[in-house]
C-alpha cells in the first residue's frame, strides 16, 4: 500500500501527506493526518543506493516520522516496532526491514528527544 503525498520544496520535510492515513493491525493503531511533512526515509547519503526515501517502506517510514512527531507512546521502542511491522506488511524483504529498524534503534534517540523532530514538522 502506498502513502499518498504532494513533493515539497523543503529539503527537510519535501513530502506533504494528501490525506489522512490509518495503520491498524491489533497491536498498533495509528493515524498520521493530512498535511503532515515528513521527510520519509532519514537515510546517510552513502547508503541511498539501497535505502532510498522511496519504496516499499515509505508508508512505514510516514508512519515512523509521524510517531516520533506526535509521540503516542512513552517509549520510541514501540514506534520503531511499528515501523518494521508495517514495513514487513508492506512486502519489505525481512533483512531490508530489519536493517532499517536496527537504524532507527541506534540512532533514533535524538530525534525521538528533540520533540518536534526537526525532520518532520507538522
Amino acid at each position: 500500500m502506498h502513502a499518498k503525498f504532494s513533493p515539497q520544496t523543503d529539503a527537510r520535510s519535501p513530502w506533504i501527506t494528501t490525506c489522512k492515513h490509518r495503520f491498524a493491525n491489533g497491536l498498533f493503531t495509528m493515524e498520521v493526518p493530512k498535511g503532515f511533512h515528513s521527510d520519509l526515509a532519514s537515510v546517510p547519503g552513502p547508503l541511498l543506493w539501497l535505502f532510498g526515501p522511496n519504496g516499499r517502506h515509505q508508508r512505514a517510514a510516514l508512519f515512523h516520522d509521524a510517531g516520533y512527531h506526535f509521540q503516542p507512546v512513552a517509549n520510541r521502542s514501540a514506534i520503531d516496532e511499528l515501523f518494521r511491522t508495517i514495513m514487513l506488511a508492506d512486502g519489505v524483504p525481512y533483512w531490508k526491514a530489519w536493517l532499517m529498524w536496527a537504524a532507527v534503534r541506534c540512532f533514533g534517540s535524538r530525534c525521538w528527544n528533540e520533540k518536534p523532530c526537526p525532520r518532520s514538522a507538522a
